[in-house]
């Protein structure tokens, strides 16, 4: 072999397997940070769903305990009772509301009243807290909550002032256990949770633990610990949320409690088993690594043989020459068969096309009743707080007294009312989807107004004023429904712009006629127009004008095809001055 051969062949292999180790370098770090972004992020979306859940647990817990507890003080004779300081007469009067309420949640502990010097006069439930009740700055008429840490418990406490004519009466306490929280998580989420607690507050209890622990493990809800209990309060969870315990790995998750005045006495910590995620992480790289090397190792092979090959075919020109010729002659042989198999991948193509546009038919109806139910939402949403309002104002009613056959009857006819119209907005958005069975003489200027009615909750509900001109009634001969669902997504596009763009006094003007010697419907919004160029391509499947998350793309695309291909009409759009205009004729 030629010696000058022998130093290109050299030189280009250390140029290219030093590239090639480069190469290797970067792509496997890519894939460690690639890997672990993508567990970072797993974790931190776990977090605030977590979080999600214990805020939502937190805030409906309140909610529900100051609702019973003004129901409770207002209910007769509570009150008075209060303000005599007759403890004995609270827990008679109180009794039946306490079981009610114990029955709901087994995680109720107490139902507690104190007098005005904050001193329990009446107390059902358990009787191992405090008499005293732990309040270091005054009561207004808003309730208070907080968590507190008791001896042998740990609460959540909700206090209700009471008041009579602006006088301070004394106060209602619930006492919820801590662990209520823990479970609320657990049943969402499966996993494992437990309470810490400032160690300043519970030296007395673990005296065994280290001065320099900030929290100590109070309470757990698994029968089978992650850890002992020791190994648990040594963790050092403010510093670090990584940990690893009897070989296996977690990541904790926590979340504050805090007191009556915002002092923070403890925390929700739950550990997340992330075990899976550290063995993918070292599976990326050790993946990396090896195939790297045995990459490097075929390269170097390649390499080797390649320039043997190389520099014998150079050597050969005559034999490269002849064996191109018969290359060459093999492509011309085989030219038949490849026009053969590109005739079978376009038709292929074809195929899919069509199997695509069926999908995309599929996705539009999918996403129209998406649509539909949040319509359903809104228009359900007043009649359900009527509702609410009748059957609190009937259980008031009730408590107090007062209510007689005449009001309850008046309530009945009221709930009979708005059922009746939550039945009727089911059977509008059921006849919407039922399929055309065929050709139908029908009106435009109904459908249209069909079509507003179904939006008209979430188009009311944002202000967006519409506007329908109907110049005269027009009768085709066609689908109906399809017509309408062409219509659908063309409303709902406007909608969703107008209130993407925060347009003020946002407006969907619809006008019907003819227009030589067509069907006519114009729809135009003061919306700023689409920001296409050109305008058509607002029509392609995948295109949308919305924010990246919002739109899908295939609405208006379904409308030009139900329109121009079902319906052998045209719709276009452009802009006005004000915002988008669509067109159809039919």
């Amino acid at each position: 072999m030629n010696p000058s051969h022998f130093s290109t062949k050299a030189k280009t292999m250390i140029l290219v397997l030093g590239l090639f180790l480069l190469l290797s370098f970067v792509f496997g770090w890519l894939r460690y940070a690639d890997v672990k972004e993508s567990i970072q992020e797993a974790q931190l979306n776990y977090s605030r769903q977590i979080d999600n859940i214990y805020q939502a647990s937190l805030n409906r817990l309140s909610l529900f305990y100051v609702n019973r507890g003004y129901a409770n003080l207002n209910s007769h004779g509570i009150r008075e009772a209060l303000e005599e300081g007759n403890g004995a007469e609270l827990e008679r009067l109180s009794r039946f509301r306490w079981e009610v309420l114990s029955q709901e949640n087994r995680y109720l502990m107490q139902m507690r009243f104190y007098d005005t010097s904050l001193m329990l006069i009446a107390s059902l439930g358990d009787s191992n807290l405090p008499s005293k009740l732990r309040i270091t700055s005054p009561l207004d008429e808003n309730p208070r909550y907080g968590f507190a840490l008791f001896p042998r418990s740990f609460s959540y406490n909700i206090l209700i002032p009471a008041y009579k004519e602006g006088k301070f009466l004394g106060i209602l306490e619930f006492v919820v256990s801590a662990d209520y929280f823990l479970k609320e998580v657990e049943a969402f989420s499966e996993i494992r949770g437990f309470i810490f607690v400032r160690s300043e507050l519970f030296q007395e209890e673990r005296s065994d633990l280290p001065r320099s622990t900030p929290f100590v493990l109070f309470a757990t809800n698994q029968e089978e610990p992650i850890a002992d209990e020791k190994a648990l309060a040594g963790a050092s969870l403010l510093s670090k949320r990584e940990h690893e315990i009897q070989g296996r790995f977690f990541v904790t998750h926590d979340f504050g409690l805090y007191s009556y005045v915002k002092e923070e006495v403890g925390k929700l910590v739950f550990f997340q088993e992330v075990s899976a995620a550290h063995q993918k992480l070292w599976g990326a790289i050790y993946g990396s690594f090896f195939g790297a090397l045995a990459l490097f190792l075929a390269v170097i092979v390649i390499l080797h043989y390649g320039f043997e090959v190389l520099i014998r075919r150079l050597e050969e020109s005559n034999k490269l020459l002849l064996q191109s010729q018969t290359n060459l002659q093999l492509l011309n042989q085989g030219l038949e068969e490849r026009v053969n198999r590109e005739i079978e991948h376009r038709m292929r193509q074809e195929e899919e096309s069509k199997e695509k546009e069926r999908l995309l038919l599929h996705q539009s109806k999918l996403a129209s009743m998406g649509e539909m139910i949040g319509n359903i939402a809104h228009q359900w949403r007043q009649p359900l707080t009527e509702l609410s309002a009748i059957f609190i104002r009937l259980e008031i009613l009730s408590e107090q007294g007062t209510l007689g056959h005449q009001k309850l009857q008046e309530g009945f006819r009221e709930c009979e009312r708005l059922v009746g119209f939550m039945s009727k907005t089911i059977d509008d958005f059921r006849g919407f989807f039922v399929q055309d069975k065929g050709l139908e003489l029908y009106s435009i200027n109904e459908a249209c107004k069909n079509t507003l009615k179904l939006l008209h909750s979430a188009l009311h509900a944002h202000a967006i004023e519409v506007e329908i001109i109907e110049e005269e009634e027009i009768w085709i001969k066609g689908h109906p429904r399809e017509f309408a669902q062409a219509i659908l997504n063309i409303l709902g596009n406007a909608k969703d712009i107008l209130l993407e763009r925060q347009v003020r006094s946002p407006q969907i003007k619809l006008l019907i006629g003819r227009r030589a010697n067509q069907a006519y419907v114009r729809i135009e919004d003061n919306g700023g127009g689409i920001e296409l160029s050109p305008v058509e391509k607002i029509f392609e499947p995948y295109i949308s004008t919305k924010h990246a998350g919002s739109g899908t793309g295939i609405g208006l695309y379904m409308s030009k095809t139900i329109i121009e291909k079902n319906a052998k009409g045209t719709l276009s759009a452009h802009n006005s001055s004000v915002g988008a205009v669509f067109e159809i004729y039919l």
